[in-house]
């Protein structure tokens, strides 16, 4: 990253550190004094929907800190979700109402 650029994730970039980062912070829910939401707004990088893609795969056994991440990022200028991510967090949610007892 350099100068205009800065925080963009361009595609020659190896984003498994981000990915791992990102998820690490989604995973780890039990910081009662900061929230996930403001541990990623700290990351201060431009996310990008194959990022999103993959760090919610990684989520898939906590389904409700996926959606977390999910409505999070919906909100985040210049960030649409494409049909891959949202492909994902359906499946996510799929899969989560198997545990339920409807």
């Amino acid at each position: 990253f350099s100068g205009e650029n800065e925080g963009v994730v361009h595609e020659e970039f190896d984003v498994s550190p981000l990915v791992h980062e990102i998820t690490s912070v989604v995973r780890t829910d039990d910081d009662i004094l900061v929230s996930m939401e403001d541990r990623l707004e700290k990351l201060s990088f431009r996310f990008e929907p194959d990022i999103v893609e993959k760090v919610l795969k990684r989520c898939f056994k906590v389904p409700h800190l996926a959606l977390r991440f999910f409505n999070w990022v919906k909100d985040k200028d210049g960030f649409s979700h494409t049909v891959g991510v949202y492909n994902t967090m359906l499946s996510i949610a799929g899969e989560a109402s198997k545990d339920l007892d409807l």
